[in-house]
């Protein structure tokens, strides 16, 4: 609000921001109208972006998806889709009806280590599969050849991490600074033209 600079393009009568970063929240606008008489400016516009708020099974989705269609090789890539599809399906209901195999492999396997934990939530199942998904990103981060590249790796656990804190899962202590907050995405129409 100390300055302004042109948006290049903005001569309509409406400005449409699409998509918005959280980010931008706090952004001023104003717009500059000139006719042959002169030049007047508008009031100042603030721009507001709320993180969209999802159900964790929503949340699961979208992450499963993600996963599912990116390049990373297909052994971890199946091994994370396996843990978020389980996930679904516990919160689905408490029959756990339609859990993998895979995952049946993997908490199995867990359970010998003696990683199981106590949770909170009465989501249990959900915990324990998200927790996993963690752990198999923050493992495949400590091998020689990650197969994850960084940017994934961050951008997945942190998703996770949200969504077992919407579910009331306990965390265990994390390395948070390997897992940096990422700026969530809002849709926010402005309709305001000119400047910014």
């Amino acid at each position: 609000g100390t300055s302004y600079t042109p948006i290049t393009g903005a001569t309509t009568a409406t400005y449409t921001i699409n998509p918005t970063h959280t980010n931008e929240s706090g952004h001023k606008l104003r717009a500059v109208l000139t006719n042959t008489h002169g030049t007047t400016t508008s009031t100042t516009a603030t721009l507001t972006v709320n993180t969209p708020a999802t159900s964790p099974e929503a949340a699961i989705h979208q992450l499963l998806q993600e996963v599912g269609s990116s390049t990373i090789p297909h052994g971890i890539r199946r091994k994370l889709s396996c843990l978020l599809s389980d996930a679904l399906h516990s919160l689905a209901g408490p029959s756990g009806h339609g859990r993998s195999k895979c995952g049946a492999a993997l908490r199995s396997s867990r359970a010998a280590t003696g990683k199981a934990g106590r949770r909170k939530s009465t989501q249990s199942g959900a915990c324990e599969d998200l927790e996993q998904f963690v752990e198999a990103i923050g493992s495949d981060h400590h091998t020689t050849k990650p197969k994850i590249p960084a940017k994934l790796d961050t951008a997945w656990s942190r998703s996770a991490q949200e969504i077992e804190a919407s579910l009331g899962c306990t965390q265990p202590v994390r390395e948070s600074s390997r897992h940096p907050s990422r700026p969530a995405h809002g849709h926010h129409r402005g309709h305001h033209s000119g400047r910014r």
